[in-house]
């Protein structure tokens, strides 16, 4: 009787470790699988298939977790706790931090004006919002920002691709949309671009992190201020813009 109390349930082995988790799984995805502990009646809980070594279902059926990249097969429960797996585990990240952005002109035209100048550097603060689809594969950022040194504000939207979220440091890239004003003296500078952006993140912590960014693209929708610029004394004409940001985030 013990016997067959013990075999009807199912078993959670994780890697790194040799005990069994009793539980019932209730389905199994490309990333995840869904299971409830077992004798028990909470809320459906789901495990990372990268934390699985295998699973034996109550008939005896045995599910392995064996063509995964062989890192994981060494990791340890200490490692698991740690930081090496916190890019699998969350799926938002809030970043704070500080950006400089400049306006250029085509240096291949003849767009300025002898003696006029073009507008300066912009430093100022951001606070950004990504969320990560497909297990960290995919990533859409919000980033409002406001100048420090500079007038200035405006909000940037950029999807990216990201590598792997099973490391301590992430790469993503893709395109970069971004809505700017500046004041300039008498006048005012309203523009859209659109940039290749690239940023790096790096766990410090098993919840946070450090991200450096760098976009640099072209001014799509320049907007009515060619004439008031020249009359301040301002070049006349944009037609691209770079910039970076370094900042804190607590993944969640």
């Amino acid at each position: 009787m013990i016997h067959g109390s013990v075999l009807a349930q199912d078993r959670i082995y994780q890697k790194g470790t040799a005990a069994a988790i009793p539980v019932k799984i209730l389905g199994r995805s490309a990333i995840y699988v869904r299971y409830r502990p077992w004798n028990t009646t909470g809320r459906p809980q789901k495990m990372h298939r990268v934390l699985l070594d295998s699973i034996v279902y109550e008939n005896g059926k045995t599910i392995r977790y064996l063509r995964v990249k062989e890192r994981y097969r060494r990791l340890t429960p200490e490692a698991m706790k740690g930081n090496n797996l916190y890019l699998v585990r969350t799926r938002s990240i809030v970043s704070a931090g500080y950006g400089v952005h400049q306006f250029f002109g085509d240096p291949f035209s003849n767009v300025y004006t002898m003696g006029k100048r073009a507008p300066p550097l912009v430093s100022g603060l951001y606070v950004s919002y990504e969320r990560w689809f497909l297990s960290r594969m995919i990533g859409v950022e919000v980033t409002p920002y406001i100048g420090i040194n500079e007038r200035s504000w405006g909000i940037t939207v950029a999807p990216r691709l990201y590598s792997p979220g099973d490391r301590r440091l992430q790469f993503g890239f893709g395109p970069e949309y971004s809505r700017m004003q500046q004041y300039l003296g008498k006048s005012t500078l309203r523009a859209s671009s659109l940039s290749f952006s690239g940023k790096l993140l790096g766990s410090i912590s098993s919840h946070c992190s450090l991200n450096g960014q760098f976009y640099i693209g072209g001014v799509i929708h320049p907007g009515k201020h060619n004439k008031t610029w020249a009359d301040n004394g301002y070049a006349r004409r944009l037609t691209g813009v770079y910039g970076a940001r370094i900042g804190v985030g607590y993944c969640f």
